[in-house]
């Protein structure tokens, strides 16, 4: 529940509309006061006539046009009914406050209808109408406030028993596809809630029966709590994506998601109280450049703490952009009981940067003097001091020459540092991927693998019920049709796991070409591109593509923004194989790890997979191999079988040739064993050559 509502604030300052000159008492027969105002025109109050019921305000005044009536000019006075001379253009602030028997107020023939929502009335004709003009007089008015529930605002209304409906058009700015039209119909309460559809300051607040109209602006939508998730790269939006009903908790959190890889989302899917950002076009709010759209966000932000310095804001960020916590809460001065951070992994890059930043002497020390500098960051930014160029110079160890992931090395000292920042990775392994820190200081390796919270998506996906199988389906774009054809075939599926196009672009065609050589025309072969690296970005993939299948080595491709870790776990009895990728340790199988491109066996030994390998395939690029001369002018791959003594798929093959070389410039492929240390050709079958 929110709390209570808050006080109805102070009036704003009123325009400049000229100095009042001499106070000239009144000579009128009614009493009025006048006052000379710089524009030689005169305002009018009510002076000594405060206790009569109807009053006639004259046209001129000392040969002058009356122009105003004046701040507070009538207020507390008896007044029932207002004439108006066609020279008032304007009614200032307070004008008529408390007039609790005022009826009618007119200017000529015309009686003007008056209707207040929140102390703003309805402009009446020609005359600009100042707030709380009509403030605790007989007429409708209504009072809106931030409601409890949701979007919803609670609605007064008071004076309205002539009134059957009021209508509500409301906007947060220009840009917003948030544009909300509500019909409230009128009963004998006093008392209602209107769902403004967003959370946030709405700009436009139109609100109107029959045929008046009062145009107010700054109505504020509040929550106690708001997740806001910003999200690059596939491994952290597929965990996310995992768990959101804790996240939200299902559903109870206003919970607002960006996605760089908008792809990866049926937008149409999201779940309960989950949005996109309002304050843009629906368009914009998907498909908005990562950058723009992180400053746009933190301006959202922090007009809703503004709102409400009580709010509560729970960041889901990528750990390869820890900086986004310094633009989204330090730079908007939320203070850190107000906020809670999860640094999701962005996959093999956290244990990049972990391994480059400290396998150095001393660990320690380096980490202490990022503990420091992550201090004296968060101080340079506040006030809404932030830029990325602020942030790079400061930062003692960047993650490269660019103003952007610059705190990419700084997950791990944030999550110790920050009682309020949680860290989720998927696989840190002293021995593996964090050997190098392990070989400098095992301590300080074992602290970094025990710090994070660890999470398979394995494991992940097997914990969802039948409901939340489907739910995810739907929102991760995923479809059982994926591989329809293959069944309509009565084969097998084999996807490629792609990588960069500057990985794949050397070898792409003979990578894809050996492997259906080898594994032949029992599967349907699928590409599943890396997610950054769409091939409608990439035209040079296609026409290796349709070069492959005119050649005969037809291949199908997957929409590159699903995880392959998720396509897998729907269809355990998939085979991959492609460009290293942890996807391979997901495979249930050791059957199902086929080929590896762009690896040696002996280069095998640094991925986790590897022993369930069939077989490596890489380009060779020296004049000779294993005492084989090679031509200089031809393009060589090398197949390696898998020989490891728990691993026999490729026994037999190896038993009848230990490696092949194959000769993508002539397409010739040969097959060696090695006696006494001499490769010797032998055949396919491993027969020796005459």
């Amino acid at each position: 529940m929110k709390g209570e509502s808050g006080s109805k604030g102070d009036k704003g300052d009123k325009g400049d509309k000229g100095d009042v000159g001499d106070y000239e008492v009144t000579q009128n027969s009614q009493g009025l006061d006048f006052y000379l105002f710089d524009d030689d025109t005169y305002g009018v109050g009510v002076g000594k006539a405060k206790y009569l019921s109807s009053i006639e305000i004259p046209e001129k005044y000392n040969g002058k046009n009356v122009t105003r009536i004046v701040e507070e000019g009538f207020a507390y006075s008896n007044v029932v009914d207002v004439k108006l001379p066609s020279t008032i253009v304007e009614i200032m602030p307070c004008a008529f406050y408390n007039c609790s028997y005022l009826e009618s107020v007119s200017q000529g023939d015309t009686k003007f209808e008056i209707f207040n929502v929140n102390g703003y009335t309805n402009k009446l004709g020609n005359i600009d109408v100042g707030e709380g003009a009509f403030d605790e007089t007989p007429f409708p008015s209504v009072v809106i406030s931030d409601g409890e529930e949701g979007t919803e605002a609670f609605v007064e209304v008071y004076n309205c028993d002539d009134v059957e409906t009021l209508t509500f058009d409301l906007s947060l700015n220009d840009n917003s596809y948030i544009n909300t039209h509500e019909v409230l119909i009128l009963t004998d309460e006093n008392h209602y809630t209107v769902d403004f559809g967003a959370y946030g300051l709405f700009e436009k607040v139109n609100v109107s029966f029959d045929n008046t109209l009062v145009e107010y602006t700054n109505v504020g939508i509040t929550a106690e709590e708001y997740n806001i998730s910003f999200l690059n790269g596939t491994y952290p939006v597929l965990v996310y994506s995992l768990k959101i009903d804790e996240i939200t908790q299902d559903g109870e959190i206003p919970t607002f998601v960006y996605l760089e890889r908008n792809a990866a989302y049926n937008w149409q899917k999201l779940p309960e109280n989950v949005y996109t950002i309002p304050t843009v076009s629906k368009e914009k709010s998907i498909m908005g450049d990562f950058h723009e759209m992180r400053n746009i966000y933190s301006d959202y932000i922090k007009t809703l703490y503004d709102l409400n310095p009580y709010s509560k804001f729970n960041f889901y960020l990528v750990d390869n952009y820890c900086e986004l916590l310094l633009e989204f809460a330090y730079a908007n001065n939320i203070p850190e009981e107000n906020w809670s951070a999860t640094l999701l992994s962005d996959g093999a890059g956290t244990a990049f940067f972990l391994s480059s930043t400290f396998g150095v002497d001393n660990p320690s020390d380096k980490y202490d003097d990022m503990v420091d500098n992550w201090e004296d960051l968060k101080e340079a930014v506040a006030d809404g001091n932030y830029s990325n160029t602020l942030v790079h110079d400061e930062t003692i160890y960047p993650a490269d020459e660019t103003q952007y992931s610059i705190l990419s090395r700084y997950a791990y000292v944030i999550d110790k540092a920050q009682d309020n920042v949680s860290w989720w990775v998927n696989r840190l392994r002293v021995g593996e991927n964090l050997s190098a820190i392990n070989a400098k200081d095992p301590t300080f390796a074992a602290d970094i693998v025990a710090t994070p919270t660890s999470f398979y998506t394995n494991n992940l996906l097997a914990a969802l019920d039948e409901e939340g199988k489907q739910a995810f389906k739907e929102l991760y774009h995923f479809s059982d049709e994926m591989f329809s054809y293959a069944e309509e075939q009565n084969k097998k599926v084999m996807v490629i796991l792609g990588t960069d196009w500057n990985g794949e672009k050397s070898s792409f065609y003979d990578y894809i070409k050996l492997t259906m050589d080898f594994y032949g025309d029992g599967y349907v072969y699928y590409y599943k591109g890396h997610p950054g690296f769409a091939t409608s970005n990439f035209p040079d993939r296609q026409t290796e593509l349709n070069t492959l299948a005119a050649n005969g080595y037809e291949v199908l491709e997957l929409d590159c923004s699903i995880a392959a870790e998720v396509i897998l776990f729907y269809n355990p009895d998939i085979y991959l194989c492609g460009w290293p990728s942890s996807t391979f340790d997901s495979v249930e199988s050791e059957l199902m790890a086929c080929s590896l491109f762009n690896c040696t066996l002996a280069g095998s030994t640094s991925y986790t997979y590897a022993d369930m390998i069939d077989i490596f395939i890489s380009n060779l690029t020296s004049s000779e191999y294993n005492g084989i001369t090679l031509n200089s002018e031809h393009d060589y791959y090398l197949i390696e079988y898998n020989n490891c003594d728990d691993y026999s798929h490729q026994v037999e093959n190896y038993n009848k040739h230990e490696f092949a070389i194959y000769d993508s410039t002539i397409n010739s492929m040969k097959y060696y064993k090695m006696e006494d240390s001499v490769a010797v050709e032998v055949t396919a079958s491993g027969e020796a050559i005459s």
